[in-house]
């Protein structure tokens, strides 16, 4: 059992406790108290799980000349897998169908391949590339700055409760700070990563955004190495360092999207969100195939469950996405071997652990929320917005090439079926709609691009080429073959480096262990949180806003996020969301106000400090304002109204 574990199942026992705290209406205060004892029992528990000494059903002895599987069958579905990919340029629709036709074949295909010969490598040792991946990526993640501005509520969140350690925690919404506001989706009552790095700031005395920003992400960072290096493991055991060190280029190669995942990975690990994808998904699949492959007592299966409450304490997504892996892993375990399949269905039913929580959200859902109203994107628009317009060839060819690389049967079906169940189900052209509207809801339909690791079964198609291509003693005819697939990806991830996730143009910027914002910025909201009063709000642009509202005490916010007021449109009353949404467009510079309308808004929300690009002098000035500094791009207005109590002095 390694250190990933160890991680995971802690997160378990404190996301357990943080819902308690929740649910009951607890603080701050109780949870620091409830958590680390969760935590450490939820541990305990997993030390009380004894490995049993039960022979590996997988293995299949050798025979005594053991058959060398042929190299027609690689080379020819390689050759097949080049062609499918290049139906991208054509029509997605074709590519998709041809796509699951492919990978139904190389499923049913694998059972001509050589049973398994052996079981993985299951040593406790840690290589030392492995080491010094780990601390690459750490220092990546401290040094890389990528702002966010959804941040605006997750530190918000953190820095809500880090402040305020008596009150009832996720009871309203933290960002703006209007206590009869609700959370923008009920599904944000079950984050305990946002709880997590406020009680580390409260204990420790450091605000959120440094324990967000500075303090986890480089642990975080290396537990995605360790999450990477595990599955890998699994499915290609003697590549699996050669695998992993694959998986950290393409993440800083597939930078060409925002939605792409290798932007979630040491850019944005500061987020639950990224810690969802880069640390939990990959290590449900590890532990469901570690189960089902190698029985050890229960141990094992009881990390997967805990891995489903930590990706339900990591992201609101995580408890639709989890299960979702769970299963897409669970089935390719019980194709890959007759005997795996009753461990395997033992693995699947786990899946069942969020469906509580699943059950809670739809019922406290509004009806009619207005992310009904967002357009919804086809399968086509996702896969591109996602693997970019170049990326996704590299992404197809590779995803399809990984089956076809398979040394044994049971290696051939776990990296087809995943894939299959990816493209025939999530991203079907005739069910996107569907699962669009009644499932995910329309503006994260594109998340089911996490329902596998993408980047670590490329990595691993990519190492196990390059083995084939550098071993002489193949055919030459199959050699070719190798070598100019090995090229033709080459050359891809050239053409990708423009689009490096440590790009300018992909907002990355250099400064080591500072907080993940814009300088500028931060000297903005300083100097408007040193003009603000504590009667009247505070009415900013969202890039502004966002930095106010991570601040552990702060006056009310007109907005924090423009996107956030929309979603919450439906809970509000109308009148004050379309004053609120008319505030936020004009002081984001996107659209004038008439004057009268203005002061109007102004007064009717309160509003005592405004910071805006420069203009819109006039109208200030008649709605009673004067300006009282300026930053590099901003004025900071001041409401001539008399406070009514002393100067809002915001609290270090």
């Amino acid at each position: 059992m390694n250190l990933l574990a160890y991680c995971i199942v802690a997160l378990a026992g404190w996301t357990l406790a943080a819902n308690g705290v929740v649910l009951v209406g607890g603080s701050l205060r109780l949870l620091v108290v409830v958590g680390p004892v969760a935590s450490v029992l939820a541990l305990i528990a997993l030390c009380f799980w004894r490995p049993t000494s039960v022979a590996p059903t997988a293995v299949i002895p050798p025979p005594a000349v053991a058959p060398e599987p042929s190299e027609w069958r690689p080379a020819a579905l390689i050759c097949m897998a080049a062609a499918i990919t290049a139906l991208q340029g054509v029509s997605w629709v074709a590519f998709w169908a041809a796509a699951v036709c492919y990978l139904i074949f190389t499923a049913k295909n694998s059972r001509s391949l050589p049973e398994a010969t052996t079981n993985g490598s299951r040593t406790r040792e840690w290589p030392r590339p492995l080491v010094l991946m780990c601390i690459a990526n750490a220092l990546l993640a401290l040094w890389v700055v990528r702002p966010d501005q959804d941040d605006a509520f997750y530190v918000g969140v953190s820095a809500f409760a880090a402040g305020h350690p008596s009150e009832a925690l996720l009871a309203f919404d933290p960002m703006l700070a209007e206590r009869s506001w609700p959370l923008i989706f009920p599904s944000y009552r079950f984050a305990s990563y946002e709880l997590l790095v406020a009680a580390i700031a409260h204990v420790s005395g450091m605000s959120a955004i440094t324990i967000a920003h500075v303090a986890l992400p480089p642990l975080a960072a290396a537990a995605a190495i360790l999450a990477t290096y595990s599955l890998a493991r699994e499915l290609r055991p003697s590549d699996a360092l050669v695998t992993t060190f694959i998986f950290m280029l393409l993440t800083v190669v597939l930078g060409e999207t925002a939605r792409s995942p290798a932007n979630f990975g040491f850019d944005r690990i500061f987020q639950g969100k990224a810690v969802l994808l880069s640390v939990i998904i990959p290590s449900i699949y590890t532990f469901t195939f570690r189960y089902t492959k190698r029985p050890q007592g229960r141990k094992d299966l009881y990390v997967l469950g805990c891995a489903y409450l930590a990706a339900i304490g990591t992201s609101n997504f995580g408890m639709l996405i989890a299960p979702i892996a769970g299963l897409t892993a669970a089935a390719a375990a019980y194709g890959a071997d007759p005997s795996f399949r009753r461990r395997s269905l033992e693995a699947g039913a786990l899946a069942i652990i969020p469906l509580p929580y699943l059950v809670w959200v739809a019922a406290a859902s509004h009806a009619g929320s207005a992310l009904a109203n967002v357009p919804l994107e086809s399968a086509a628009q996702v896969w591109t917005s996602t693997f970019g317009r170049y990326g996704q060839y590299l992404i197809a060819f590779t995803l399809l090439m990984a089956p076809a690389l398979a040394g044994d049967r049971i290696m051939g079906r776990l990296l087809s079926i995943p894939t299959l169940v990816f493209l025939g189900l999530g991203l079907n052209p005739l069910l996107s709609a569907y699962i669009a509207r009644f499932l995910t809801t329309p503006p994260v339909y594109w998340r089911m691009t996490w329902q596998i690791p993408v980047l670590i079964v490329s990595a691993a198609a990519i190492a196990t080429l390059i083995g084939k291509a550098t071993d002489r003693h193949k055919q030459p005819t199959h050699h070719v073959v190798y070598a100019s697939a090995l090229l033709g990806i080459s050359a891809m991830i050239l053409w990708l480096a423009q689009f490096s996730t440590l790009n300018h143009a992909n907002g990355t910027s250099w400064a080591f262990a500072q907080p993940k914002l814009l300088p500028g910025d931060v000297d903005t909201a300083e100097i408007a949180l040193g003009h603000a009063q504590p009667a009247g709000r505070i009415l900013a642009p969202d890039n502004v806003s966002s930095i106010i509202a991570m601040k552990e005490h702060h006056p009310p916010l007109v907005v924090a996020r423009s996107m956030y007021i929309y979603m919450l449109r439906d809970l509000i009353p109308r009148d004050e969301y379309e004053t609120r949404m008319r505030l936020a467009i004009w002081v984001n510079g996107n659209a004038n106000i008439d004057d009268a309308q203005l002061a109007h808004d102004l007064g009717a929300l309160d509003v005592r400090v405004v910071v805006r690009q420069k203009g819109a002098a006039a109208a200030l000035r008649d709605a009673g304002f004067a300006p009282a500094a300026e930053s590099a791009y901003e004025t900071i207005w001041v409401s001539g109204k008399a406070p009514d109590r002393e100067p809002f002095m915001p609290r270090r």
